[in-house]
């Protein structure tokens, strides 16, 4: 298992540590430690982290773990959520883990700071406007800059925006 474990961890070595892993389940798909495994290394890579959170999930809701057994699996998918951005798109997932583990305060501050993280479209409205002052559109990225602000008041990038803003004016 700690085999395939290091070679999933390693970039040139990723996709057989996984199969090796994989492996492991098909010849016996009891084996909690091997599941743990695998499922924690799907977390390591932005295209499989949500089929291995999902995985984790599912382990964490299984009776009869050891303490070890669950610990791991905390620790596995909790690491993971540290990957995800800090989004509303993030929010499922930082509920369901607190669902199981609601007593993680590490995690909560995440999930209220993904609640009240701006909106992907504010971030879209501020890189348009970091785009027009690259492109000398002064009162683009102003106006940009102030519908970011009329929400966020307290939106630093958008606030750095407007100063160079004023500064070129």
């Amino acid at each position: 298992l700690e085999y395939y474990q290091v070679m999933a961890a390693a970039s040139s070595m990723r996709n057989e540590g996984i199969s090796g892993l994989r492996s492991l389940l098909r010849a016996d798909h009891n084996n909690i430690a091997a599941q743990i495994g695998y499922a924690e290394a799907l977390t390591w890579k932005e295209e499989t982290r949500l089929d291995g959170m999902k995985r984790l999930q599912r382990l964490a809701g299984v009776g009869g773990l050891s303490n070890e057994q669950r610990a791991s699996v905390m620790r596995a998918w909790r690491t993971a959520l540290y990957w995800v951005p800090t989004t509303s798109r993030s929010l499922p997932l930082y509920d369901a883990f607190l669902a199981m583990f609601p007593q993680d305060h590490d995690v909560q501050e995440r999930r209220n700071r993904a609640e009240h993280a701006p909106s992907e479209e504010l971030a879209q409205t501020r890189t348009e406007g970091f785009q027009a002052l690259d492109r000398g559109n002064l009162q683009q990225a102003e106006s940009d800059f102030n519908g970011v602000l009329k929400t966020h008041p307290d939106d630093a990038d958008a606030v750095g925006g407007l100063g160079l803003v004023r500064l070129r004016q």
